[in-house]
């Protein structure tokens, strides 16, 4: 990196020594980010006081209490000096997973090998994001505000959907209990199976629980309405939701073959629903949240097949894209000095 008061210096170089010029791009980053999330705030009745920062924190706080902290990435307050000021933000972990919205052909590839989704892993991470994103108001848990865990390719070259892991919780902690858009669910009572471990968690929660947890983060008229929703979830499990054992979570194994009670009734319904609602084009169709990430890949794996197909390497190109290729000359040169490929056969001067 050569210094910004060096003639030679390039662009970049003089853009990370000049602190100001960085400090502008970030407030002007931060200036967009707010703008579009004022409208939706508004909508919301998220309160001015309740900031995006606080809603992140807190979220990433309420998965730690419910001992579930890996299901969204882990975030927490942080302070940075830079050129002699002091930068307040929230500092979230990378999220664990694969990014639908990556521009990277490569990770592309990744979603366009997936083809099975009826894994232990996907059950249990969508059930336990329908029940988090409820009891926390989130409402925007849309398919790009989550990482896909994929697994490896079979002998098939398909991949699996194996976990999730949600991110961005800016919009989590509203003045509503219920009616707020649940993103693959129609209603909190769709919420059909929950971890056992979780469902005991739940069934703790009390007012001084979530005061102490997150009263410094979020306001208390917000706090009263998280406790009208934890106490919907918990009647919610008494009455009709089933409650999956840790080594359970392969749904399609262990669901009962006729209904016995009103758990195994229950079972069954949610399971057929599931089934069902599978490639339902309609938003109202789709009741499940693992039923929502199987639509929404497939979606953008059928745009991706109707759209310009992209190479990895020159390698992949091949007849007339060779050719174009070969023949196409750079549109500006970086470096002093450019190598030319030598050409084949024979060659005219010293």
């Amino acid at each position: 990196q050569a210094k910004a008061s060096d003639p030679n210096a390039k662009p970049l170089d003089r853009l990370i020594e000049d602190g100001k010029t960085i400090h502008r791009f970030a407030d002007a980053k931060r200036a967009g980010s707010a703008a579009g999330t004022a409208e939706m705030n508004a909508k919301l009745k998220l309160n001015e006081g309740n900031e995006l920062t606080s809603r992140n924190i807190a979220s990433s706080r309420m998965a730690e209490l419910l001992g579930i902290g890996d299901i969204i990435a882990h975030s927490e307050p942080m302070k940075v000096r830079m050129d002699g000021r002091v930068m307040t933000g929230c500092f979230m972990e990378f999220a664990k997973g694969t990014d639908l919205s990556s521009k990277s052909e490569r990770v592309q590839r990744m979603f366009d090998q997936v083809e099975i989704f009826d894994t232990a892993g996907l059950y249990r991470d969508a059930a336990t994001l329908e029940v988090f994103d409820f009891l926390c108001g989130q409402a925007d848990r849309h398919e790009k505000n989550m990482f896909y865990q994929l697994s490896e390719p079979d002998e098939n070259g398909k991949r699996a959907i194996t976990g999730l892991q949600g991110i961005d919780s800016d919009l989590a902690f509203g003045d509503w209990a219920e009616g707020f858009n649940m993103n693959g669910l129609q209603s909190w009572k769709d919420t059909t199976f929950i971890d056992a471990g979780l469902a005991e968690k739940v069934k703790g929660l009390d007012r001084d629980t979530l005061e102490y947890a997150i009263g410094d983060l979020i306001p208390q008229k917000q706090i009263d309405v998280m406790m009208q929703r934890v106490n919907l979830i918990k009647d919610h499990i008494e009455k009709d939701m089933v409650i999956v054992e840790p080594d359970k979570w392969d749904l399609n194994a262990h669901k009962p073959e006729k209904a016995e009670n009103h758990t195994d009734q229950r079972y069954l319904d949610a399971f057929a629903r599931m089934e069902e609602s599978l490639g339902n084009t309609f938003p109202w169709g789709i009741r499940h949240k693992n039923v929502q990430v199987n639509n929404k890949i497939n979606q953008h794996k059928d745009e991706r097949a109707k759209g310009p197909k992209v190479a990895l390497s020159f390698k992949e190109l091949e007849g007339k894209e060779r050719r174009q290729a070969l023949r196409r000359e750079p549109k500006m040169t970086i470096g002093k000095d450019r190598v030319l490929p030598k050409k084949e056969g024979p060659q005219l001067g010293p």
